[in-house]
């Protein structure tokens, strides 16, 4: 069987390497798409073009693959400059895939709305979700983003089915192609043995952590706010900040300033071992993702489930549909609203206890690799092959 995949942002040339030597990627807790693509690969003795836009990799050719970079694909200026930009990018990438003439194409949803209709009808092709299409449970009123959308229904209509890495991504997704055709969700595996931190009788959440990108549309700065605010009422609080982003150092800036700079630390980008060490020390994650962000899954709530912490987020995470009972949400956008989640579940909280237990409960199931997005694309390849 013949494979064309093109992946989303990473870097999917330093998985494979990581990938031939048997080993998982120390870059992610969560085992990359890219490295279960190679598996099924492999595990079907196929073969495979795979297409990405990560700078600074060479092209590779080994074995059953073929890894390249396309050019042209850094942002142009100007609003029409990156519109030529996308509209060149789809062409490359359906120029190089039409050529390849695969049994299938895997296309993650980051790819230019063009080049769905550009791939020839000869072979099926199955969406990525990596993204909702719009923040859940507000669908988009304005013109522009309607205007959008209706642009991106037209582009899925060449799309054969898809695998959701979230459950809400492949609701929006039937919403869009209009029509019954398969879709599947992923359930994250972690990408390193993780053992459960001890169970203790912790009465509360005293040490809160965010891990992501840290930008502003991810919430940040609401979440500082929060605790600024809370600090005020629970001196012994503490706050850590793990991630690199563009407002990294705008948030260090700010922390500075903060009248609770001592009990907040920002440590920038850290190794996979590290992040989840710091999710099995943390109490809580805060996931405060704004709605001007589509969020997909937020694969960190996986990870701190998946070492028994338990996770605060915003009412756009689509995390809470595989953690129900061991996650609070709050309106999304509302200091007030996370303050007051926060406070909730910190003290002497009945609420908090349970929700530890509960993630306990959940957590073997994010070691189990059969629903992983791997095993999802087979079962797709299955019914469509």
């Amino acid at each position: 069987m013949k494979l064309a995949y093109f992946t989303g942002p990473g870097n999917v040339v330093g998985t494979y390497r990581h990938w031939r030597e048997g080993r998982g990627d120390p870059g992610v807790p969560v085992r990359p798409y890219s490295s279960m693509f190679y598996d099924l690969v492999e595990q079907m003795r196929g073969e495979a073009l795979v297409l990405h836009t990560f700078p600074g990799e060479a092209d590779l050719q080994e074995g059953r693959f073929r890894i390249e970079r396309l050019q042209g694909a850094e942002p142009a200026a100007g609003r029409i400059g990156y519109q030529l930009q996308r509209y060149r990018l789809a062409r490359a990438i359906a120029t190089r895939i039409n050529a390849f003439k695969p049994d299938a194409a895997v296309i993650s949803s980051g790819a230019p709305i063009p080049l769905l209709s550009m791939l020839d009808s000869g072979f099926p092709t199955i969406t990525s979700i990596h993204r909702t299409y719009w923040p859940m449970h507000q669908p988009p009123a304005d013109l522009k983003p309607r205007i959008k959308l209706a642009l991106l229904r037209r582009a899925l209509s060449h799309t054969d089915a898809a695998i959701g890495t979230s459950a809400e991504c492949g609701r929006q997704y039937l919403e869009l192609r209009g029509k019954d055709v398969p879709v599947q969700v992923q359930r994250p595996v972690l990408n390193y043995e993780a053992p459960l931190k001890p169970q203790t009788e912790t009465p509360g959440a005293r040490h809160f952590v965010y891990v992501g990108r840290i930008t502003y549309d991810k919430g940040v700065f609401l979440l500082l706010k929060a605790f600024e605010r809370l600090t005020a009422e629970q001196p012994g609080s503490k706050l850590s900040f793990a991630g690199d982003g563009e407002a990294l150092e705008p948030l260090r800036s700010r922390v500075a300033q903060s009248p609770c700079d001592a009990q907040v630390e920002v440590l920038g980008r850290l190794p996979a071992a590290e992040v989840l060490d710091l999710m099995t020390r943390a109490d809580l994650l805060v996931c405060p993702t704004l709605t001007e962000f589509t969020e997909g899954l937020a694969m960190v709530c996986i990870e701190a489930a998946a070492v028994g912490t338990p996770t605060l987020m915003s009412s756009v995470v689509p995390a809470q549909d595989i953690l129900a009972g061991s996650c609070l949400t709050f309106q999304a956008d509302s200091e007030e609203a996370l303050l007051q989640a926060m406070r909730r579940l910190s003290g002497d909280s009945v609420e908090y206890r349970r929700m530890v237990a509960a993630t306990r409960t959940l957590a073997p199931a994010f070691r189990d690799p059969s629903d992983c997005w791997g095993e999802q694309l087979r079962r797709l390849l299955d019914a469509l092959l």
